[in-house]
């Protein structure tokens, strides 16, 4: 029982040095997969003896003094978080998992383009108003005062403005 406790609790110290590699390769997540599991096997292995264990040995305690009029318990927090730590392990393992299908490695195709040659930059949005250059193109001049509140617009000429949206190219 011990062993498989100190088991678990190094593969899951591994585990994390090994999750860093995760963050750039689906290979890395194949291999935080495996440790994941290994920690999580050891855990539930540990989990299950702990437990069958102590619910034996509360059994046999209380046949042996029931007599005397004495009653043993186990203290439920210990088995509750042991079986909390089985619960996040096994949890941890899944992320590691989906994450080896779905998550890793697709920063490639936005840093180094895809076949199609294209990058995954920011390319200019046309104008909603139907400017080419993107330019906001508003009524100004001395004294113009907007439809809206009273409030005078500033002026602004045919140069581009500071706001301009961005989309990705896909």
């Amino acid at each position: 029982m011990f062993i498989a406790y100190v088991v678990a609790v190094v593969a899951t110290i591994v585990e994390i040095f090994v999750g860093i590699f995760a963050l750039f390769s689906r290979l890395g997540s194949v291999a935080t997969t495996i440790v994941s599991m290994v920690s999580s096997v050891f855990l539930i292995g540990f989990a299950l003896t702990a437990t069958i264990l102590y619910t034996t040995l509360m059994g046999s305690f209380n046949e042996a003094v029931k007599q005397y009029n004495i009653r043993g318990s186990l203290g439920h927090n210990m088995f509750v978080v042991t079986w909390l730590a089985v619960a996040f392990s096994f949890a941890a393992g899944l992320f590691w998992l989906i994450s080896s299908c779905c998550c890793s490695g697709r920063s490639n195709k936005i840093k180094y383009g895809d076949e199609s040659g294209r990058k995954g930059k920011y390319e200019r949005v046309d104008s909603p108003y139907g400017h080419r250059d993107g330019a906001a193109h508003f009524q100004t001049g001395p004294g113009y005062q907007a439809p809206h509140h009273g409030v005078p617009l500033n002026n602004v000429s045919n140069k581009p403005t500071g706001y301009e949206p961005y989309r990705t190219a896909n």
